[in-house]
């Protein structure tokens, strides 16, 4: 038997279906794509958004209650369908919270990051950790009943990125204040939520003044350990930055210039940056500049190349410059984008490796607003998810929209005859993405064929795969505009998706 994934949106495989290009809203979530929660009431601002082995989705942030004003760290998790499974709002009264960041432990539990103060005093700000277990609330066995603070002598301090190392300790990328400067901080937990005072820099905490003032947007860590964080530094001007550590917590003087790495926007300026791991090893760092940029570095922070005609490119497109740009590098290459443009909507697209704009996918802006990005993540199976704030009677609630992606999201069992046709009604471009899956090894063709089946083009031809998920670049340049049919066939077992080319 074979099976191919398709996009299809939760409806029976029977007679002529109709289903949407990537990059439009997957209608199988949650009926529109989209899911807002709010209760009118209390303010839910996001920040972050991941997703489970299983593929449930988990939007974090704060609520911000009113009458009298209590800030909380809160998440909200949804199920693939879209249905709420779970909510928990977290914070200990005569303190305000704020969530900025989350990671997930293997055993599933949920560490949510960022920083807290005693209410009324916003100058004595610490770092503040809380682990959720798989029931939903504090897991008492970290810190103190679920809470870890960690108040730095002579300043303030806040976590704005977190993650989860292979060996269960917790690593915490985030901004130290003293006296009208700042400077990147990097602090490393045991899994118990105990500083990790003997195994990294010293007492557990890691400094790198890089400027006047400096701002941290986002950590990667690589798979041999070494530590990445982005940001802004302000000092003669605005300057986006990659700072390198070891993953003992030293600066990695083989990265960059001493372990830093200044990228110069076209613009001369820049608001606020992502960074992402290609899997090739190199390293992408986009960058908010009014339009925004992506530069690429090599695996020891230097100047990459197959970005434009070097190593960077411009986009040509706004953003919001009090908004976050948030970048993921796909397995296969290609570079989603999301971001807040200037008349408050959220927009997604996708870039291929050298940067162009990925034809194949339809560059997705929310349709009604305001809705601000915050967060951009990948489901198991390859669809888009964006998280930001949404409204509900005016007042700012959690929302998240799933894009199909590619040709091929969801698993459906095609062991079909030609009469149950696919129909892609957008046009495609030059490429499209065609996957499938082979529960056994097994002969497989996948070809191309115009309406009246005469060959036109061969993807594979007879080949023997192994069991698993397979996936094809279908190549379409030189073929002129029309209706195409893509056949997969196993055996006597044969299955058509008709296309249409621009």
């Amino acid at each position: 038997m074979l099976r191919s994934t398709l996009l299809l949106i939760g409806v029976p495989f029977i007679g002529n279906i109709v289903f949407s290009q990537p990059g439009a809203p997957d209608l199988g979530f949650a009926g529109d794509g989209t899911v807002v929660f709010g209760n009118g009431d209390d303010y839910l601002y996001s920040s972050d958004l991941l997703v489970r082995p299983n593929g449930n989705i988990l939007i974090l942030g704060s609520r911000v209650e009113l009458e009298p004003t209590v800030n909380t760290m809160a998440y909200c998790e949804y199920d693939t369908d879209g249905d709420l499974v779970d909510q928990g709002f977290f914070g200990a009264p005569g303190r305000e919270h704020f969530a900025k960041a989350a990671a997930l432990q293997a055993d599933g539990k949920l560490i949510l990051a960022g920083y807290s103060f005693p209410s009324g005093d916003d100058t004595d700000v610490s770092i503040e950790l809380m682990r959720v277990d798989a029931t939903g609330v504090l897991d008492a066995s970290f810190g103190d009943n679920g809470v870890v603070l960690t108040d730095i002598p002579n300043g303030s301090e806040g976590a704005f990125d977190v993650s989860v190392l292979p060996n269960g300790k917790i690593l915490v990328a985030g901004r130290f204040n003293d006296e009208g400067t700042s400077e990147l901080v990097l602090a490393q937990y045991l899994a118990g939520g105990a500083l990790d005072v003997a195994g990294f820099s010293s007492d557990g905490l890691a400094f790198s003044e890089l400027g006047s003032f400096t701002y941290v947007d986002q950590m990667v860590v690589t798979s041999s350990g070494n530590i990445l964080v982005s940001g802004m530094t302000f000092t003669d001007t605005d300057a986006p930055y990659i700072m390198g550590f070891l993953p003992n917590g030293n600066i990695n003087t083989a990265f960059g210039d001493q372990g830093l790495v200044i990228a110069t926007p076209e613009a001369g300026y820049a608001y606020s940056t992502s960074i992402a791991l290609e899997a090739t090893g190199t390293v992408l760092l986009g960058v908010n500049t009014d339009p925004y940029e992506i530069h690429r570095f090599t695996s020891t922070g230097q100047p990459g190349t197959g970005l434009g005609a070097s190593g960077s490119m411009v986009s040509g497109d706004f953003i919001d410059p009090d908004h976050v740009i948030r970048m993921l590098a796909q397995p296969d290459g290609r570079i989603l984008v999301g971001y807040t443009t200037n008349d408050a909507l959220w927009h997604v697209e996708r870039r291929l490796a050298n940067g162009q704009a990925d034809g194949a996918f339809q560059s997705f802006t929310s349709p009604i607003g305001p809705v601000f990005f915050t967060g951009l993540a990948l489901q198991p199976d390859g669809k888009v998810l964006v998280g930001g704030d949404g409204s509900v009677n005016s007042v700012s609630a959690f929302a998240v929209t799933r894009l199909l992606n590619e040709l091929t999201v969801g698993l459906e069992d095609l062991e079909q005859d030609d009469l149950n046709t696919l129909v892609y009604p957008n046009p495609l471009a030059d490429e499209a993405r065609f996957s499938f899956a082979v529960p056994q090894p097994a002969v497989v063709s996948l070809f191309l064929t115009d309406v009246r089946g005469n060959l036109v083009r061969t993807f594979v031809s007879n080949s023997m795969l192994p069991a698993g998920a397979h996936s094809r670049v279908l190549d379409l340049h030189g073929l002129a505009s029309g209706v195409y049919d893509v056949v997969l066939t196993q055996g006597t077992m044969r299955t058509t998706v008709q296309v249409m080319k621009h």
